[in-house]
C-alpha cells in the first residue's frame, strides 16, 4: 500500500510539472520551473549595429489632477474655474448669464461664436464673418461689432443683418444696452440711440462735445447715454443738449463703467494713470486714484475692477481706493465681461482657455 500510494503522489506531481516544462520558452526568461534567476535575457542586437533596445519597464501612470489656478480665479469647484477655447477673443454675458465667447480659430474668416451656460456647457455655436469685438443684449436679441460692421443676431443665433459703417471713424465702434431695452452705436464723434422698446420712437443721434470721437459709451440707470473721450466725459439725454464735463487727474479716459443697481447713478473712470467715481450730475464723488489698466468694471458692490489686458491682471479696490492684492493670468487678456454675480469671465488667447475669477 505505501509502495502505491508514493507512485500515485509521484504521477501526480509529474501532471503538474510536465505541462508548465512544455509551455515555457527561452523567450519567456523560462527555462525550467524553479530555474529562472529572475535576470532579463539579453536582447539579440538589431542589423546594422544599433544598440538593442532595454527591456521594457511597465509602471502605473499617475493619476491626473487639475492644475489649480492662480489665486483669484475660481477653485471652489462649484463652479468652473477655466475651460478650453481655442484662440478665444471677445466675450459677452446677456442677462441670464449665458456666455458669448468669439473665437479666431482659422487667423481669419469664418470666425466661430459659441454660446455656454454659466457652466461652461455649449448651448450653441455659430460661424461668422465678422470677428465680434463688442456684444449688446436687449429684449432677447443682441448685437455685435467688429471692424467697421453692426450685425443683428436673431435668438436663434443666425445673422439677420449686417450694416457697413462708412460715417466718421468706421473702424472703432462703441456698442453699449440698457436695462430698458435702448441700445447705443457710437462711431466717430456720432452717437444713435435706438428705442427698440418703444414702438415708432426714431433713432436719436447726437453729436459728441468738441467733434471728439467717444472711447466708450454706457447707458446709466435712466438711459442716459455716458460717453468719454480725451479728458471729457459726455452725457445725452433724450430732448437735450449733451453736457460735458472735464475729468483731470486720470489722464486720458481709457473706460467707463455704471453702477446699474443704484438709483443714484455712480459711476467709476478709467484713466491712463487713475480712476475716480462721479455722480450723474457729473459731481466728483472720490478720487483720483492711482490706477493702470485697459478696462473698468464694478461687482455686485459697486467696487471697480481694472483690468489690464496687455500684462493679464486683474485689480479690485476697496471703496477709499485702496488697491486689494491683484490677481493674474499669464499670457494676457483679449476679452472681458461681467457675469451677474459680479464676477469676471476673461479670454487668453495665448493659453487658449477662458477662465473666471471667483473674490472673496
Amino acid at each position: 500500500m505505501d509502495f502505491r500510494r508514493a507512485t500515485r503522489g509521484w504521477l501526480l506531481l509529474a501532471c503538474t510539472i510536465l505541462p508548465l516544462l512544455a509551455c515555457a520558452s527561452e523567450d519567456d526568461g523560462l527555462v525550467g520551473v524553479g530555474g529562472n534567476t529572475g535576470q532579463t535575457p539579453t536582447p539579440t542586437p538589431t542589423a546594422g549595429g544599433d544598440d538593442p533596445l532595454p527591456a521594457a519597464t511597465f509602471k502605473p501612470l499617475p493619476t491626473p489632477t487639475p492644475t489649480p489656478l492662480p489665486s483669484g480665479f475660481d477653485n471652489s469647484g462649484t463652479r468652473p474655474g477655466a475651460a478650453a477655447a481655442y484662440r478665444p477673443r471677445a466675450i459677452g454675458i446677456d442677462p441670464t448669464g449665458s456666455i458669448y465667447l468669439a473665437s479666431d480659430p482659422n487667423s481669419g474668416p469664418p470666425y466661430r461664436l459659441t454660446v455656454m451656460d454659466a457652466f461652461t456647457t455649449v448651448k450653441a455655436t455659430a460661424s461668422l464673418g465678422v470677428l465680434p469685438e463688442r456684444f449688446a443684449f436687449v429684449n432677447g436679441a443682441y448685437y455685435f461689432v467688429g471692424g467697421n460692421k453692426l450685425v443683428t443676431m436673431t435668438t436663434g443665433h443666425a445673422v439677420a443683418s449686417t450694416e457697413t459703417i462708412t460715417d466718421g471713424d468706421p473702424y472703432y465702434l462703441g456698442l453699449a444696452s440698457s436695462r430698458t431695452g435702448k441700445w447705443a452705436l457710437a462711431y466717430g464723434p456720432t452717437v444713435r440711440v435706438t428705442h427698440q422698446d418703444e414702438a415708432g420712437t426714431p433713432v436719436e443721434t447726437f453729436t459728441f462735445p468738441g467733434g471728439l470721437r467717444p472711447r466708450r459709451i454706457a447707458f446709466d440707470y435712466y438711459a442716459g447715454v455716458w460717453g468719454i473721450a480725451d479728458t471729457t466725459l459726455a452725457k445725452f439725454e433724450r430732448g437735450a443738449q449733451p453736457k460735458s464735463f472735464s475729468v483731470a487727474g486720470v489722464g486720458d479716459l481709457m473706460d467707463l463703467a455704471v453702477d446699474r443697481g443704484s438709483t443714484a447713478d455712480r459711476f467709476w473712470v478709467l484713466g491712463t494713470t487713475g480712476i475716480a467715481k462721479y455722480n450723474r450730475n457729473g459731481d466728483r464723488l472720490a478720487g483720483p486714484f492711482s490706477a493702470s489698466g485697459s478696462r473698468i468694471f464694478l461687482d455686485a458692490m459697486g467696487r471697480p475692477i481694472v483690468v489690464s489686458d496687455a500684462d493679464g491682471k486683474i485689480t479690485r479696490y476697496k471703496v477709499d481706493g485702496t488697491p486689494e492684492t491683484p490677481i493674474s493670468l499669464n499670457g494676457g487678456f483679449e476679452g472681458a465681461a461681467m457675469d451677474i454675480q459680479g464676477d469676471l469671465w476673461v479670454s487668453s488667447r495665448t493659453l487658449d482657455k477662458i477662465a473666471h475669477t471667483r473674490f472673496e
